[in-house]
Order: structure tokens, then sequence, then C-alpha cells
């Protein structure tokens, strides 16, 4: 890898230490790593071009900092959890490893919190607060879908 690949990898993997509970859109990974700039079609190339080195960020940060990174389609790249990536390792030990949101939400519900021995308890919240984080821009984004219906809708009446 050469000198300039290797400090682009480099920032790039400060920049997902800096923001762990966040997800980074290629948009802004490529802002970070490129600058920012007006011109539209500048930007996007900046964003492919961020996303052609996530894979390179990706290996650097599982090799050197045993972190890893997930990837949400469409929306962008948020560094794991290493709480929840070690109880994913524990699971997946045991032959239950989580297989989506919805099933490890459901398997969390069904739990009587006051049975648990703390440790537990603290393991689940953990795992609750971490749903609600990779769930809260997904609400989000449907409570604006729900506002451009609505707003398409009623622009449809007016034209009527």
């Amino acid at each position: 890898m050469g000198k300039s690949k290797r400090n682009v990898v480099q920032r790039g993997m400060a920049y997902f230490l800096r923001h762990p509970n966040k997800v980074i859109s290629g948009e802004e990974l490529g802002s970070a790593l490129f600058g920012r700039t007006r011109d539209s079609v500048l930007q996007d190339a900046y964003a492919a071009k961020a996303k052609s080195y996530v894979h390179h960020i990706r290996k650097k940060l599982e090799e050197e900092r045993k972190r890893k990174l997930i990837n949400f389609s469409g929306f962008g790249w948020k560094l794991a959890d290493r709480k929840l990536e070690a109880l994913r390792v524990a699971e997946k030990a045991r032959g239950t490893a989580f297989t989506h949101i919805g099933s490890s939400r459901r398997k969390l519900d069904t739990v009587d919190v006051n049975a648990l021995p703390k440790h537990l308890k603290k393991v689940r919240n953990e795992i609750e607060a971490y749903l609600e984080a990779v769930l809260a821009p997904l609400v989000l984004m449907e409570d604006r879908l729900v506002g451009m219906i609505e707003d398409w809708e009623s622009g449809k009446k007016l034209l009527k």
C-alpha cells in the first residue's frame, strides 16, 4: 500500500474511532477524507472514492484494533460496539448467534428481567440500547417518508 493510500486509511480509521456510535454515510466519509466542496459532482466523486477505501479501513481496524465495521446497506457504516461484538462471539460459540435485529428483539422481550442475575441485566440493557441506536435512524427516516407522502397527497389534492 502506497504512502498516500496508507494516510487515507489512517484518517478513515481515526474518523470512525472518533464517531463510534454514528452511522457514517459515504458522502460524510468522503468529506472527512478528502474535504468539503460546493461542487456536487466533485462531492459525489469524493464519496465514491471514500467507499472504495472502506474495505481497506475495515481490514486495518480488524487487524490493529480488533474492531469491526457494520454495513448499513444504503446508509453507511458504523463501528461495532465491543460489548455487543463480545456477546455475538459468545452466542456463536454456543450455537445461537443473533440472526437479525427482529429476532434478537423478540428474544430479549421474552426474558423476565427480574429473574436475571445482575450482570445479565446489564448486558440486556446494553443490547437494548444498541438496538435503539440502530433503529433510531430508521424511525427518523420512516417519519420523513410519512411526511413526504402526506405533503405529496396534499399537493395532489390541491391540483384536483
